[in-house]
């Protein structure tokens, strides 16, 4: 998001003495140097902070935005700078500067707001600002906006059995601790001292969790283990503090100080993009953007100084990151890298304020924005030298995405929330709990590559996948998936029930597939005999015919690639050999011709940019694969709540 404050016409009086029905591409042209102009020279935030005087501000996504605003509030600075009343009245309901009402009306982006306030250790000041009932709230509203499912109170808690849940995980569920925070493993111990959650109470705590586990494990939020681990952490977090109940709340006092904001009335949600079905005759391609696709290294954890390279333009360059951010720290500072990725101009405001502002602070704001320097919030928080705003974020301004040429994976997504991937799965196999959806897909993405999969081992995709699945790059999907040998399929997968069914027994096995290519079962044998074991597990699945026998070896199941075997385990390529037939079925069912996965599918070139709120594949209008555009699988997919992510493609 490029934030430009003012731009003046670049050719006065052109537009007037050469009016016409449509606008000068000469004039265009001069608007568009004059916003690169502002793009090259634009402020990045600091710690959550922009230098003053700045006239163009760059920010990864809206949820960076949001992150300087809820600062900006905390700290009283929301007169500090011009871009943040421009903010609050686009994000905030109704221009009311209100830390919650903020935080609610944006609770889609609350967990991304959270991940970079923790990454910039700023985020007790936020949270000093916010009182028990506005927690309360906050945690609702993520709990709707989300699907969490979740209202904890302490009667509720109290209710909750000490073994709830640990059926489904006996591992993560020991007695030795049966209260863990499921969120701490996204906070270093360094991190822990800095937020001080402790010290700002348990709700607060409980809510900096939540939304660490959505930004990080969305999926796995959304999960019974998780739910029955969070009510016996609270239940036992109150039961602790409530003999020392007056001195925690001295304490919160003490940390919150005068300047907490009162409660203010929720702001309404701001409505989701639509769900798009895997069906249709078409779609037409999403707006093109504009993005440099110069080449450039990725960049990963560096040092910002500004290095003046000419009179109109401002350079990088990169110095070794302090000690103190070392590779070694935690995936919050391993996914920075990913984090500002972003495309050169993806979105540019040059817009003034257009609503008014509550709590007497119109005047104010009124008055920095239209005056040449802003107002100063104070000597030691508003740095003005270049040098002074060294930080540790990486270089995006030398950062073009990251390049791919399996950009058309992405298009995956669009199927598997179609077929409720990993969803349909939880039941029985724990998918989305143990694995997530950004894990499933690129296990799908390199079933389906086939013996091409070495051809592409070294793709950047596999590392974003990786990071936007909070794993270290190098580390496999799937290792947590617990051992099964059971594969059904789920029932809302069969459409029309198939003309023939066909079964077969062979090493103490017996599976079920239909005539159309795909696996309904692949079952331990049982008890009964074959016959019988086959029409019983037929009639698990409304109106499918009465099997009848047929050779083992002719059920369709998928060859994973050596490289495949060699690092799944047993469960794992189990499942995938199961269900990459079906896979293919339902995308040659979709398209209106057999659709090849690799040539028609996966091979798109392209760039990825990556933030903490979106993912977005840019390429060029050339790349279109029109099977997979008949088949509805290049449509943006928008909000996937489950991924955590706005996603979005653009062809140019």
């Amino acid at each position: 998001m490029l934030l430009v404050r003012r731009i003046a016409d670049p050719l006065p009086r052109w537009l007037s003495a050469h009016q016409t029905s449509r606008l000068s591409p000469r004039w265009e042209h001069a608007v568009c140097e004059r916003l690169d102009q502002d793009y090259r020279n634009a402020a990045r935030p600091v710690r959550g902070r922009v230098p003053t005087g700045t006239a163009s501000v760059l920010l990864a996504d809206e949820s960076e935005l949001i992150a300087c605003l809820a600062l900006a509030l905390a700290r009283g600075e929301l007169a500090a700078h011009w871009c943040w009343p421009l903010a609050l009245n686009r994000y905030a309901a109704g221009g009311r500067a209100r830390l919650e009402g903020l935080l609610v009306a944006n609770a889609r982006l609350v967990p991304a707001v959270i991940a970079q306030l923790v990454l910039w250790e700023q985020c007790s000041p936020v949270l000093s600002c916010l009182q028990d009932d506005m927690l309360d709230d906050l945690v609702r509203a993520l709990s709707r906006e989300h699907a969490l499912d979740i209202d904890v109170a302490p009667e509720q808690a109290a209710e909750v059995p000490e073994d709830a849940g640990a059926a489904a995980s006996p591992a993560r569920l020991s007695r030795a601790d049966p209260s863990p925070s499921p969120w701490r493993k996204w906070l270093d111990p360094v991190q822990n001292d800095q937020l001080g959650l402790d010290q700002l109470g348990l709700k607060a705590e409980l809510f900096v969790g939540l939304a660490l586990m959505l930004h990080h494990q969305p999926a796995q939020a959304r999960s019974p283990l998780f739910r029955a681990q969070l009510r016996s952490w609270f239940r036992d977090r109150a039961a602790s503090a409530a003999p020392h109940a007056e001195d925690e709340a001295a304490a919160l006092e003490e940390v919150s100080g005068p300047s907490r904001s009162s409660r203010s009335v929720a702001g309404q949600l701001p409505e989701g993009a639509p769900r798009k079905a895997l069906a249709g005759s078409g779609s037409p391609a999403s707006e093109q953007v504009s993005a440099d696709t110069s080449a450039a290294p990725t960049v990963s954890v560096g040092r910002w100084t500004r290095t003046p390279a000419g009179p109109d333009r401002a350079e990088a360059k990169l110095e070794p990151a302090r000690a103190s951010r070392s590779t070694a720290r935690h995936r919050l500072t391993r996914d920075q890298s990913t984090a500002l990725e972003l495309p050169a101009s993806l979105a540019t405001a040059t817009e003034q304020s257009n609503g008014p502002l509550s709590d007497g602070v119109a005047a104010q704001v009124s008055n920095a924005v239209d005056s040449e320097s802003p107002v100063d919030s104070s000597s030691d928080s508003m740095l003005e030298s270049p040098d002074d705003w060294a930080g540790d974020w990486p270089d995006d301004r030398a950062v073009s995405g990251v390049a791919t040429r399996l950009g058309g994976a992405l298009y995956l997504i669009n199927l598997m929330r179609h077929l409720g991937l990993p969803e349909c799965f939880e039941p029985s196999w724990g998918l989305g709990r143990d694995l997530g959806p950004w894990g499933l897909l690129e296990l799908i993405t390199r079933a389906l590559l086939g013996e091409d999969h070495d051809a592409h081992a070294s793709d950047p995709l596999w590392r974003v996948l990786a990071e936007l699945d909070s794993r270290a790059p190098g580390d496999w999907p799937g290792e947590a998936v617990a051992a099964n040998d059971v594969y059904r399929i789920p029932d809302h997968w069969i459409d029309e029930p198939p003309e023939h069914l066909y079964w077969g027994t062979a090493d103490r096995c017996l599976r079920l597939w239909a005539d159309r290519g795909f696996l309904i079962a692949d079952i331990p044998r049982g008890a009964q005999p074959a016959i019988e074991q086959a029409i019983t597990e037929a009639r698990r699945y409304p109106e499918l015919p009465v099997p009848t026998s047929a050779p083992f070896d002719s059920a369709p199941a998928a060859r994973l690639h050596q490289a495949l075997h060699e690092v799944l385990g047993p469960a794992m390529a189990f499942w995938l050999r199961s269900v990459i037939p079906y896979i293919r079925w339902r995308l040659d069912q979709a398209a209106p011709a057999a659709l090849d996965p690799l040539g028609d599918l996966l091979l798109v070139s392209g760039r990825l940019y990556v933030t903490r709120a979106h993912v977005d594949l840019v390429t060029s209008l050339e790349c279109i694969s029109l099977p997979a555009r008949l088949a509805g699988l290049d449509r943006d997919p928008g909000w996937a709540g489950d991924w955590g992510r706005v996603v979005s493609f653009h062809f140019q």
